[in-house]
């Protein structure tokens, strides 16, 4: 019989488990790498120099674009004026020869030297435009000026022709005046357009650079939080460098955007008040002008000149409305007077045409062409002297004006662009100085 022991023997006893080895487990994510302080001193440090830097460059970029788009505005300004006195020179010197053509024969010396006078004074401004023109068609006011030469021959066979009584030299004159009213003054009174409309955008542009100051806003606000983050986690009340240079870039933003604010409202007095009133009186002479050369051709055509007196009630209608235009301008008291130099001229044209139509030709020439003080020619170059006169004080008062308003915001721009890079150089010092106290 097989007694079986209660206790194990050696062999029974189970022997001890020897480790294998261990199976890889999931592996536990690292640690997230937390922001300590002297990182987000870092990150202040960079976010506040930018932020300098972006209000410096930034308001230098506002200052010198505003300046260039007021510097184009006047020059535009210059500009249009020039044509305008294109238009009424070249067509004053042709009002003035075909005056001269009624004498007959032999023109007088005054009224020649005089229309010489103008010719040269348009062609001389033409000449200039087409080498100055950044709006208008170069190459077309150059063709122009071809046609101003072209113009000139004809006026010279005419004065030949009509000193030897021959009738072909009013044909010649009639061939330089529809060159003159088809091809030149079209082309020119385009280029007036063209740049008016151009000058008409600088001034919207400029006035709208007002608005972008507003982004100035954001850059300035992130320092101010940056100073208010650094008064919590240093316990200190003021970072004195730091302090400092946004105080500075403060002030300079704000008399930098009071300039520049102050420059786009100069631009728009301006533009309402001188600017309307340079281009409205420019082409007031320019249309008076046109209707002298009209009052020379009722005469001239003698019995078929309806279309002419016509074309002269039209042109005087137009001048009258661009005296109306700049008298309802700020300042503009002064076109009462040149209104009433327009009417005595006028007034003297109607006596011409009543001699005319009641048959008595002579007279009406006698009249037209007489240099008496009281007479219809003198009332015009009344009119035309004065005009000139307040044209010239309204031109360079608008220039005058622009470029200064411009000056004041390219000193804005600079003084804005030294406090950004100078409050970027203190807020970089201030804040360094805390994070050496964190190593």
């Amino acid at each position: 019989m097989t007694t079986t022991s209660a206790f194990p023997t050696a062999r029974q006893r189970p022997q001890p488990q020897r480790p294998g080895p261990q199976q890889p487990g999931p592996q536990q994510p690292a640690p997230a790498r937390r922001w300590r302080t002297p990182d987000k001193l870092r990150l202040a440090i960079a976010a506040s120099i930018v932020c300098s830097l972006l209000i410096g460059g930034f308001g230098l970029w506002l200052g010198l674009r505003q300046a260039a788009l007021l510097g184009g505005a006047a020059a535009r300004t210059e500009q249009a004026i020039t044509l305008l006195e294109v238009q009424t020179n070249l067509t004053l010197a042709n009002a003035t020869t075909t005056n001269a053509f009624l004498v007959g024969g032999l023109e007088p010396s005054d009224l020649r030297l005089a229309a010489d006078e103008s010719f040269q004074a348009g062609a001389t401004a033409l000449a200039a435009s087409t080498g100055d023109a950044d709006v208008a068609d170069g190459s077309a006011l150059a063709r122009t000026s071809a046609e101003v030469a072209t113009y000139a021959g004809l006026i010279e066979q005419a004065r030949a022709a009509n000193r030897q009584g021959f009738p072909v030299g009013a044909a010649y004159l009639d061939q330089a005046t529809t060159l003159l009213g088809e091809q030149v003054l079209p082309v020119v009174d385009d280029a007036v357009v063209a740049t008016t409309t151009a000058a008409a955008g600088n001034f919207n542009e400029a006035r709208g650079m007002v608005w972008l100051t507003l982004v100035l806003l954001v850059p300035l606000g992130a320092l101010l939080a940056i100073q208010v983050w650094l008064s919590r986690v240093t316990r200190r009340r003021f970072n004195v460098p730091f302090v400092v240079g946004t105080a500075v870039v403060v002030l300079a933003g704000i008399f930098s955007v009071g300039t520049l604010q102050g420059s786009g409202a100069q631009a728009d007095r301006v533009r309402s008040s001188t600017y309307v009133q340079s281009l409205a009186l420019g082409q007031a002479l320019s249309d008076a002008a046109q209707a002298r050369s009209d009052e020379a051709f009722t005469l001239i055509r003698r019995g078929s000149g309806a279309a002419f007196e016509t074309s002269f009630q039209d042109t005087i209608a137009s001048a009258r409305s661009h005296l109306d235009r700049g008298s309802s301008a700020p300042g503009g008291y002064v076109f009462s007077g040149l209104r009433g130099s327009l009417t005595d001229w006028v007034d003297g044209h109607a006596q011409i045409r009543e001699l005319d139509d009641a048959g008595d030709w002579d007279a009406a020439v006698a009249l037209a062409t007489s240099r008496d003080d009281e007479s219809p020619s003198a009332l015009y170059q009344s009119f035309a002297d004065d005009a000139g006169t307040v044209l010239a004080d309204l031109s360079s008062s608008t220039t005058s004006q622009l470029r200064t308003a411009g000056s004041a915001g390219v000193i804005a721009a600079w003084l804005l662009a030294v406090a950004g890079v100078l409050c970027a150089w203190l807020s970089a010092r201030g804040l360094n100085a805390r994070l050496q106290e964190y190593q």
